[in-house]
């Protein structure tokens, strides 16, 4: 392991990341309805992104990445969204695409099992508090 690796793989890193980000949000900007559709042209840009760069500098190394990134997760959404329906009966397809339920009965977030080893000590926070108590307190 050397310093240069470990830069080469922290600036990877970093443009996998930007690139995984701005293809979520270029998803959602898209104004095309069809999800499958804009899923697959963002995963052909990024293709053709990444075959069209070289890594011979660090500017091309980053929009590599960025590209490769980008057809990753859409690859993976495009994925899911056309395997939705068996997710519920394959345990161990949800997971691998990224579902983090074990149920889905289950509501996504459930606060008693979150973090359920941390034992705040929240004095006067109570989680039946009602909304008006609170609107009223800060009204």
């Amino acid at each position: 392991m050397t310093k240069k690796g470990v830069e080469n793989s922290v600036v990877s890193v970093a443009s996998m990341t930007a690139g995984a980000m701005a293809s979520r949000i270029i998803a959602d900007k898209l104004p095309i309805k069809n999800k499958h559709l804009k899923r697959g042209l963002l995963i052909a840009t990024g293709i053709l992104g990444a075959s069209a760069l070289d890594r011979k500098s660090t500017g091309r190394k980053i929009g590599q990445d960025m590209a490769i990134s980008m057809a990753v997760t859409q690859t993976g959404h495009l994925i899911k969204e056309v395997v939705q329906g068996r997710l519920k009966e394959d345990q161990t397809l949800h997971p691998a695409l990224g579902n983090p339920l074990d149920d889905f009965n289950e509501p996504m977030l459930d606060s008693s099992n979150f973090l359920a080893s941390y034992t705040p000590n929240y004095d006067a926070i109570a989680e039946d508090v009602l909304f008006e108590d609170v609107e009223e307190f800060a009204g």
